[in-house]
């Protein structure tokens, strides 16, 4: 508890974090820009007080606790070194070999620059779905399967996250593969979840219900390792806003944004607008991304999505289908049909879904639980087989009476998670959820080397694996 303030140097660099610094603390500041370490020689005032260089933060201490902060920054080997003070003149000051280079009121910089009012146009959602009785034969479920597999939205990332030192400190105590990333803090219980999220499909149908799911497929990820989201940096990924139709959808996602942010109580604390994302005159889809950071209290808590043992239930958690397709994987890698409406979620049985998540983490009476997302119910199934590459575990799964299989296995429905426990404990499992007023679905049961579905096909977790990896391994 020593620092006044903190904000990142992110653009405009240290001009953008004194004058905004400034402006919340309704203050001034004095900055001595000959100080500021340089990571080149020869740069002049303007390029040292606009430079953008990576990995700097301005802090704001007590003079009592300047020697405290120097401190832990050589404790974590990072450059501290005293720039300048706060001031009451409502100004921000800069000096450079003796001259003063800066002298400008804060208030202007910060909250008095030209807005612009582009002009945009309502997008055009898509409202397609495809019925059950318009779907294929269900003949072929091993192909179909095998496909989504090698598929590059769904196929395994590890060939690319392998590539880099994600052990943090020594701190990463599940690393990606999980719904979350969690890093322990040395000398607490609690630690810390990340996760992130993006769907430019859900986007490019709804922008503002796309944006709503991204932001709780980020919150439901957390949820099922056992943290509470609590906030969001973001990077708003879209084509020209010179185009009325863009800037649509720019202003819909953010709309989505802001109403999921207050549902969810997740400040967004920083981010990022990427704009004329374009090649030629094609724009990309609407492709917003979420950083969520998440808390748990008692790092023993934390469920990842692996299943531990044979024997073990495994249950849905929410509702297993609804009476259409949506936009899916299924039905673009498999029907070509990229022109299905994004599907409709209900936000309070989603944070209903979450609380139940929590509820049930923090007892520890879960062997696992992995968010149903992208590939539906299939795919959820079959990442938590192979998800712990050492120890893959496979599942017999029967489809519930009543609902169209090709529905059940590759629908992208909202709020739901597949959740597994040993059989002791679901009597406590189902009080639980039914206390948070969710259903719950028992389908299968873990064990063996194969992933089987009752009725329509059996295949071996070793060529699940290979079809998951083969994506990255023909590039």
């Amino acid at each position: 508890d020593i620092l006044v303030g903190i904000q990142d140097m992110g653009a405009a660099g240290i001009a953008c974090s004194t004058f905004e610094m400034s402006a919340r603390g309704r203050s001034g500041m004095d900055v001595r820009l000959d100080e500021i370490p340089l990571r080149e020689k020869g740069m002049n005032a303007w390029e040292i007080f606009l430079s953008e260089s990576q990995e700097r933060m301005l802090l704001v201490a007590a003079p009592s606790n300047v020697n405290r902060v120097k401190e832990i920054a050589r404790k974590w080997e990072i450059d501290c070194v005293e720039v300048g003070t706060v001031t009451d003149t409502g100004r921000v000051v800069a000096h450079y070999h003796g001259e003063k280079v800066v002298d400008l009121p804060v208030h202007p910089v910060t909250d008095g620059g030209p807005l612009y009012d582009r002009p945009s146009k309502p997008p055009v959602k898509k409202t397609a779905v495809i019925k059950s009785g318009q779907l294929p034969s269900t003949k072929g479920m091993e192909e179909a399967i095998l496909k989504l597999q090698g598929s590059p939205n769904l196929s395994s990332r590890w060939f690319v996250y392998h590539q880099y030192d994600h052990t943090v400190g020594t701190d990463t105590v599940v690393i990606p593969g999980s719904d979350a990333a969690i890093m322990r803090i040395k000398g607490f219980n609690g630690a810390l979840g990340i996760t992130l999220d993006s769907n430019a499909y859900y986007c490019d149908s709804d922008p503002y219900l796309g944006m709503v799911h991204v932001m709780a497929e980020a919150v439901r990820n957390l949820a099922c390792t056992g943290a509470r989201g609590i906030a969001v940096t973001n990077c708003l990924n879209f084509g020209s806003p010179e185009l009325p139709e863009v800037m649509g959808q720019l202003k819909e996602s953010i709309r989505g944004l802001s109403d999921a942010c207050r549902l969810f109580d997740t400040p967004v604390t920083g981010g990022n607008v990427s704009l004329y994302n374009q090649t030629g005159t094609m724009n990309i889809k609407p492709t917003p991304a979420i950083g969520m950071i998440g808390w748990m209290e008692n790092l023993r808590h934390r469920v990842t999505t692996d299943f531990k043992a044979s024997g073990d239930v495994v249950a849905l958690l929410g509702s297993p289908a609804e009476e259409a397709l949506y936009q899916s994987e299924y039905a673009r890698s498999l029907l070509g049909r990229d022109d299905l409406a994004c599907p409709p979620i209900d936000l309070q049985r989603e944070k209903a879904l979450q609380e139940a998540l929590l509820s049930l983490a923090e007892e520890g009476i879960l062997s696992s639980a992995h968010d149903c997302s992208d590939g539906g119910i299939s795919q959820t199934i079959i990442e938590s087989c192979l998800a712990n590459s050492l120890n893959p575990i496979g599942v017999s799964v029967s489809i519930p009476s009543g609902f169209h299989s090709i529905l059940f296995l590759f629908g992208e429905y909202a709020s739901r998670a597949v959740i597994s426990f040993r059989p002791e404990m679901q009597n406590r499992v189902e009080a639980i959820v039914r206390a948070n007023g969710i259903r719950m679905v028992m389908i299968g049961k873990t064990g063996g080397d194969q992933f089987r579905i009752e009725g329509e096909c059996s295949l071996p977790l070793t060529l699940l694996a290979e079809r998951r990896e083969s994506f990255f391994k023909a590039l």
